[in-house]
């Protein structure tokens, strides 16, 4: 199936998930590919797409032998602290572990990709609000952020925030002065 008719069929589907109706999913109906039609599409393959989007190591499972793996500790002392530690793969991905090596949330920071694209959420090369929203809803099959505006967000000073909500995760873009991606998180809701 091309990567056309794969998009159509996703965003059909996810309309419906995306409009506040949790596992209600719309039947694809492209003809061209008979054995995708009728398929519906569920919000767990939406959050793995998100997930999958940031790194290959999934959020909620054991992520052991990282350092063979490329990976950086970002802070050296971290544990000893007992609270878990921050990774950086060699993408420039950040993954946070717990004290129990389980993978809790991943981030990426714009500036760190500064004159590269960015695969999370296929942002792709787009900083500024409006394209990098666009880039993420269409990577999540439709799905539509809840904004906050810079005041409101509670992220600090002139940042503004806006979160795609799922049942197990929790995607949030933030946004800086001029509406500049500064970083894009994704963590777990409840239990994985």
């Amino acid at each position: 199936m091309d990567t056309k008719r794969l998009a159509a069929t996703f965003l059909l589907s996810a309309a419906l998930i995306a409009t506040s109706q949790p596992g209600v999913a719309a039947q694809a109906a492209d003809a061209a590919d008979s054995e995708d039609v009728g398929r519906p599409i569920r919000t767990d393959e939406i959050e793995e797409r998100a997930d999958t989007s940031f790194s290959a190591y999934l959020l909620g499972e054991e992520a052991l032998g990282l350092r063979k793996q490329g990976f950086t500790l970002v802070d050296a002392d971290c544990a000893k602290s007992g609270d878990g530690c921050v990774w950086r793969d060699p993408d420039g991905v950040l993954h946070y572990l717990d004290a129990d090596n389980m993978l809790m949330s991943k981030a990426v920071v714009a500036e760190d990709f500064a004159g590269r694209p960015i695969a999370a959420l296929g942002i792709g090369t787009a900083r500024d609000r409006a394209t990098v929203l666009k880039n993420a809803s269409r990577h999540l099959l439709g799905a539509e952020p809840g904004c906050l505006e810079a005041g409101a967000a509670g992220e600090g000073d002139g940042i503004a925030s806006c979160t795609y909500e799922f049942s197990k995760i929790r995607v949030k873009l933030l946004f800086g002065s001029a509406n500049q991606l500064l970083r894009a998180d994704l963590y777990q809701v409840g239990g994985i």
